[in-house]
């Protein structure tokens, strides 16, 4: 081939590549630019799941629309807590984040009957030089994959330990295969939808992304309970391709969950999941397997009349009979659990009950393969995990968990929280150094349940909640109630009650109306709890601290009100924290500190007579005798006869002449 002809075929090549070079670069290039248009224009939500928080600006606090992303159809809004972490974490902080769902953000129980709270209170206590921070990022309704999501986001953050409930929601919770809000069952396509939310072009064009694999029948009805709206009424097979899709995807997210904690050297304590065993009938039995399910429902029937009389030896010939003639599931296997429970058969009970639980057609509550794999995960990876479900099942009176420790299938009565809370904890204190913490007795669980800040409005509001839930998909299908209360409780606690349920008023507005109401009528003592509850749930309002710090005061609790005075100034800076944190110094004998909160408040309000007095004792304590002699003389000029104003001008008198 001649020079010219190669010259030409290079020339040819050249000119294509460029060409191809163009066309390929050119609507990156394109893609970059809107890019940033959209950012310079503020265009979207940014992708951050933490902010400055507004009220201590040193701190971070959840953004709140971080997890919209997890609902891209159903458009819910959960609640997440309102904890707050130091942006410069000190030498001596212990950090924790939780990652859970509903049972973890403490349903029906919230704010303070979480588990980030209840966990925080124990590690305070234990480790009482150490400043905790035990940040709550459970998320209603979400699953693995929004778990694993907020797994790699809180690394940076340095935290000491991650605690995580998983496992209930992994089928109908967000981005789940019968979720509304699904975007696929491939695992990486789902991982890939995430990642992509950082960018503001996908947020703009996510409805021709992911348009074909949602279901827009989700959008959020108010009226609607979380799980009415996001979960589609579907049933799963226990033994099917479904299932087992969702098995491996929920072995591989804790798996990478797992590798990401060991990679940045973490604490990774798993909570596997318990459930409902004796207190919740299947949400949904399959009859693929019956037989002839005329005569299978007739002897059901039969057995389930003996068992309702209690002639649980008449109810298990009848539960028998029916499934060596026609077949087995899992309402059956509850029943039988049921008789088996009745004439004392305890362990047989517990096996009917957890089969009962893996074979329900709506899975709702984690199964036992998916706890067993989950165990078997974090035993591989050299990392601690917690179940609670034989303390419960020795601790309940059939021997099988059930409704001493549930209030519904999965989510937890106050006993329940703390004995999950207490064995959690007590294994993260092991790994900080600790002392493991012994089982909790029954005084020691109603101590913890008070301290958690519960009162008559939270116990109201609870069975509010729980009854509307029990009378809703997929409990039942949906029926009007009207609100109602088992326990008789103040006519005034009821309606504050009834106000938060229907959204009226908030849970924070509610306790602070009862609390004032109270206070105005001089019931100092039932104040105080509800106070209490306010300051336990860290509300940005400074006026609970200081009124259960007054009430502490009269009481004579002088170190616990300090507390709460120096918690106080966080949130804002009043004359009464001020100079009682200088009166209790001052009286503890450190006048040198308490001078610095006196001085701040004498120039906050110059004619307080009382600041006055009192950092006039302390010039003197610290032998100031000029500055002494000038605040003396300001309160002198404002009340000549105050009490002890004499033998104040008889101590500095002294000290002239010597």
């Amino acid at each position: 081939m001649s020079e010219r002809v190669n010259k030409k075929i290079i020339h040819i090549i050249r000119v294509v590549g460029k060409s191809l070079l163009f066309y390929l670069v050119a609507p990156l290039v394109t893609l970059l630019l809107i890019e940033l248009l959209l950012r310079f224009g503020g265009y979207g939500d940014e992708d951050e799941l933490f902010t400055r928080s507004k009220a201590h600006p040193n701190s971070y606090s959840i953004k709140s629309d971080y997890v919209k992303k997890y609902f891209p159809f159903s458009e819910v809004e959960p609640d997440l807590s309102n904890d707050t972490f130091l942006i410069e974490k000190p030498a001596n902080g212990i950090r924790v984040f939780v990652l859970g769902e509903n049972a973890s953000a403490g349903f029906p129980w919230l704010p303070n009957g979480r588990i980030a709270l209840i966990m925080s209170q124990i590690l305070q206590e234990t480790f009482s030089e150490n400043r905790i921070e035990v940040i709550d990022l459970s998320v209603p309704g979400i699953n693995s994959h929004g778990m694993l999501n907020l797994m790699s986001r809180v690394v940076k953050y340095e935290p000491d330990a991650v605690v995580i409930y998983p496992g209930h929601n992994e089928f109908y919770g967000a981005l789940g295969p019968v979720s509304v809000d699904n975007v696929g069952t491939n695992r990486e396509q789902i991982k890939l939808y995430l990642r992509l939310q950082r960018y503001k072009l996908f947020q703009l064009l996510k409805p021709l992304f992911i348009g074909s694999s949602g279901d827009t029948t989700g959008s959020r009805n108010k009226t609607e309970s979380l799980i009415e709206t996001i979960a589609k009424k579907v049933e799963v097979k226990p033994e099917g391709e479904l299932y087992d899709k969702v098995l491996e995807n929920y072995k591989s997210n804790l798996r990478e969950m797992l590798e990401i904690a060991n990679a940045a050297g973490i604490i990774f304590v798993g909570g596997i999941p318990v459930s409902n065993f004796s207190g919740k009938a299947p949400f949904k039995a399959c009859y693929e397997n019956i037989t002839d399910i005329v005569k299978w429902r007739d002897e059901v029937e039969k057995g389930k009349a003996f068992l309702f009389e209690e002639r649980y030896e008449d109810a298990l010939l009848y539960f028998s009979e029916a499934g060596e003639r026609y077949g087995v599931n899992s309402e059956l296997q509850y029943y039988s659990g049921l008789a088996l429970q009745g004439v004392g058969k305890r362990p047989k009970a517990r096996e009917q009950f957890r089969k009962a639980v893996d074979n329900d057609c709506m899975p709702f509550r984690a199964a036992t393969e998916f706890n067993r794999e989950m165990a078997a995960m974090f035993r591989s990876h050299g990392q601690p995990f917690v179940s609670v479900g034989l303390h419960f099942d020795t601790t309940s009176v059939g021997k099988a968990r059930g409704d001493e420790h549930f209030v519904d299938a999965v989510h937890f009565t106050l006993k329940g929280v703390v004995i999950l809370v207490e064995r959690i904890t007590s294994e993260l204190i092991v790994r900080f150094g600790g002392i493991r913490r012994p089982k909790p007795s029954s005084e020691d669980i109603d101590k913890m349940i008070v301290r958690a800040g519960m009162t008559q409005i939270d116990y109201a509001i609870a069975e509010l909640r729980i009854t509307d839930l029990r009378a809703r998909w997929p409990y039942k299908e949906r029926e009007r109630t009207v609100p109602s209360f088992s326990t008789f409780r103040s006519e005034h606690v009821e309606e504050l009650a009834l106000d938060v349920k229907e959204g009226i008023l908030s849970w924070e507005e509610a306790h602070k109306i009862y609390a004032d109401s109270l206070y105005d009528l001089d019931e100092f003592g039932n104040a105080e709890g509800d106070y209490r509850a306010l300051v336990v749930a860290n509300v940005g309002d400074v006026v609970p601290y200081l009124r259960l710090a007054e009430l502490l005061l009269h009481k004579g609790y002088l170190d616990e009100a300090y507390e709460l005075l120096e918690r106080s100034t966080r949130i804002s800076t009043s004359l009464f924290a001020l100079k009682w944190m200088g009166s209790i110094l001052l009286g503890n004998g450190l006048s040198v500190d308490a001078i610095s909160y006196l001085a701040k408040a004498n120039k906050m309000e110059p004619s307080d007579k009382e600041v006055l007095y009192n950092i006039t004792v302390a010039w003197i304590e610290t032998d100031k005798i000029e500055e002494a002699k000038e605040s003396f003389k300001e309160l002198y000029q404002l009340d000549k006869e105050y009490h002890g104003i004499f033998s104040l001008a008889e101590r500095i008198r002294s000290l002239s002449d010597e």
